[in-house]
């Protein structure tokens, strides 16, 4: 009965939270437009610590949990306090969009599983420079602590010979653990942790301490499937190692001091998710209760699936005002290629709008639209300094904010704020392209057969060089730069045919017609199948383009303008380990005498042990 409660109370208080986050959002698309209004941060803040109280009011606490980190960084804008201000930025916003998707989940009948929220969790702790959460931080198994020792029983731990034996089982396991960051033989190395932690819980698995070496066990079980080590595990190790250790420094009454229990849910952490079966690892579900203590791996990617964005209404909204900022600018565009303004005045004053827009990107995460603007940027910018703008330059800038807003449209249809790209590998932009080409086409069509049905009226073609010329831009971003190039020599034919004001014979119009026709079945191929769209249409292409006087300077090839990639790839060579190779890591400290030489004759004797059998 309480759990509905909870959900009626959700549903009672979830259209004011909506309502209370969408005037947070405006508060932060004004402010990121207009920064030196930091009164609008203050707006945000009191927004969101609003929408705070309330979801703690109804406990539903994972979700209250990421408002009181919106909170927290909208806190941090506002004082000035972050070190970079445009990620801070980003993520607040990408914040407030996924809070109200992760409640729709809810309300539907699905648990406040807040471990699906850490990512954006970290992301905005990330910001703020704080600790990262650990998924461990949501892990409850049910850990139960041991009765400390009476007297009489630590007496059995105070003698020479178990203080010799743990010297020995520690020795046993550093061995093993630098074997493990040495990469050297990994699988004996892990078979022996294994069999090291099997001794301590043997021996001390019923003292305080001992609650931490059955998981150990489980964890080495996992450790066996796994191709590479990963950092968080050398760090359990280090600390598996300092509990023997501090038996070694404090003597027998270390073994009253409980494990912490974040070691122990570090450890079984790893082993709750896992499909792999070991006797210590079915030991831990059953003593820790893990069956209960974590959704399993399926659900949480799930649902992480299910929250990688925004609702499509929010995405609708965002992307229909940056679809309608874009089309302004082109419509602006297009003015000062027609002339009424000069071209280099209509950059200028086109540069704030397109900073603004870049801006409002920039802060949704539009990845490479935001990078195909920035670019458009900086050349307008560039340009304009130089004092040297043509028409051709704005030809090129209205392809590539065409070539974005097809993009953007794509995404609308989606409703992802991720660009599509199907199995024929033809992304939603590609296909708006190929479709506003096909438009583009038909026009200059009919703008042709208007030219001859009144007498060869100059007039009728007004508006042709400018729309081949803008498509040739948008498809030199696709990249087809031939498909470009031949556009943009018919576009300059249809500019010397208006500039002359001469009648065109029927020979040399046939062979523009040509032109057109053959872009627009190799658009219509290409479109079908990428693949085998046809290069000797484009040929014939060019081949008519001869007949008007114009000549190609580019290859039959595909070439051209190269979108900027939103993944990079990145190196990340293992310098933990290097380090740990050149000395200082805590792990490798042995506290016992001349115990670096006891490691490496260890160490020696195993390699050389590993060496007789393989020749064997």
């Amino acid at each position: 009965m309480a759990m509905s409660q909870d959900y009626i109370a959700l549903e009672w208080v979830k259209g004011e939270i909506h309502e209370t986050l969408q005037q947070a959002q405006q508060s932060l698309e004004i402010f990121s437009e207009s920064p030196d209004d930091r009164s609008r941060l203050k707006f945000c803040f009191n927004y969101l610590h609003q929408v705070h109280g309330t979801l703690q009011m109804v406990e539903f606490f994972g979700a209250a949990l990421l408002a009181e980190e919106m909170e927290a960084v909208a806190a941090a804008l506002y004082e000035k306090s972050l070190s970079d201000e445009r990620t801070g930025l980003e993520v607040l916003m990408q914040a407030i969009i996924q809070l109200p998707h992760y409640l729709d989940h809810v309300k539907v009948g699905q648990r406040d599983l807040p471990i699906v929220l850490l990512p954006i969790l970290n992301e905005l702790r990330s910001v703020r420079g704080e600790n990262l959460l650990s998924e461990t931080a949501l892990f409850k198994p049910a850990i139960t602590h041991k009765a400390p020792l009476s007297r009489a029983k630590l007496a059995r731990y105070q003698t020479t010979e178990f203080q010799q034996w743990i010297r020995k089982v520690r020795q046993m396991l550093q061995a093993a653990i630098l074997q493990l960051l040495q990469n050297k033989k990994p699988d004996v190395a892990k078979q022996y942790l294994l069999k090291v932690f099997t001794r301590l819980d043997n021996a001390l698995g019923h003292t305080p301490m001992g609650v931490a070496w059955l998981p150990a066990m489980a964890f080495c079980e996992w450790l066996q499937y796994q191709q590479q080590l990963p950092n968080s595990a050398k760090q359990l190790l280090k600390e598996l190692d300092s509990l023997v250790c501090s038996v070694i420094k404090s003597g027998a009454p270390a073994l009253n001091q409980p494990a912490s229990d974040e070691l122990i849910k570090s450890l079984l952490f790893y082993v709750a998710r896992t499909q792999f079966e070991g006797e210590a690892i079915k030991a831990v579900f059953d003593e820790f209760s893990l069956g209960s203590a974590l959704p399993s791996e399926a659900e949480i990617q799930r649902e992480r699936e299910a929250l990688a964005g925004p609702d499509r209404d929010t995405i609708n909204h965002v992307l229909t005002a940056l679809v309608e900022e874009i089309a302004l600018i082109k419509e602006k565009l297009d003015l000062a290629v027609r002339g009424d303004t000069s071209c280099q005045d209509a950059l200028r004053d086109l540069a704030p709008a397109t900073k603004q827009v870049c801006d409002t990107m920039a802060v949704v995460g539009l990845g490479m639209p935001l990078q195909v603007m920035q670019a458009q940027y900086a050349d307008m910018n560039s340009l304009v300094d130089i004092g040297k703008v043509s028409q051709q330059d704005l030809f090129d800038i209205a392809g590539a904010f065409l070539y974005v807003e097809a993009t953007l449209t794509g995404m609308i249809r989606e409703g992802k704020l991720v660009e599509h790209v199907g199995q024929d590998s033809l992304s939603d932009a590609h296909r708006a392209v190929l479709r506003e080409a096909r438009n583009v086409l038909e026009q200059v069509k009919d703008s042709i057969v208007a030219y001859v049905s009144k007498q060869w009226d100059v007039q009728e073609l007004h508006d042709v060089p400018a729309l081949l010329h803008t498509i040739a831009g948008s498809f030199g971003m696709i990249p087809l730069e031939r498909v470009a190039e031949a556009l943009h020599g018919a576009g300059k034919y249809s500019e010397q045919v208006i500039s002359t004001n001469a009648k065109t014979d029927w020979a040399t119009l046939d062979s523009f017609a040509d032109v057109i026709s053959g872009i627009e079945y190799f658009v219509e191929r290409y479109t079908e199948n990428p693949a085998n769209a046809g290069e000797d249409i484009l040929d014939r292409v060019f081949d008519s383009l001869k007949d008007l006087g114009y000549d190609s300077t580019v290859e039959q090839r595909s070439g051209g303008y190269k979108l900027p990639s939103e993944t990079a790839a990145v190196e990340n060579p293992d310098e933990v380990i290097d380090q740990v190779l050149a000395g200082g890591d805590p792990v490798l400290e042995h506290p016992v005498k001349d115990s670096h030489e006891a490691l490496t004759t260890i160490i020696e004797d195993r390699t050389a042990a590993g060496t007789a059998e393989t020749a064997e």
